[in-house]
């Protein structure tokens, strides 16, 4: 998790800052992701 204030669209710019905050929200949902298959099982997801 990246807290970092240099994360700031205003010193690496606009397109590294929405690519930075993309990449973010791809690694959250895994995260998230990786709890539920602990919890439930491989065996318990759906193909969605």
């Amino acid at each position: 998790d990246s807290t970092s204030r240099i994360l700031d669209a205003n010193v690496i710019g606009e397109e590294h800052y929405s690519v930075a905050r993309d990449v973010q929200k791809v690694l959250q949902d895994y995260k998230s992701l990786q709890d539920i298959i602990a919890i439930l099982g491989m065996d318990e997801l759906s193909e969605e």
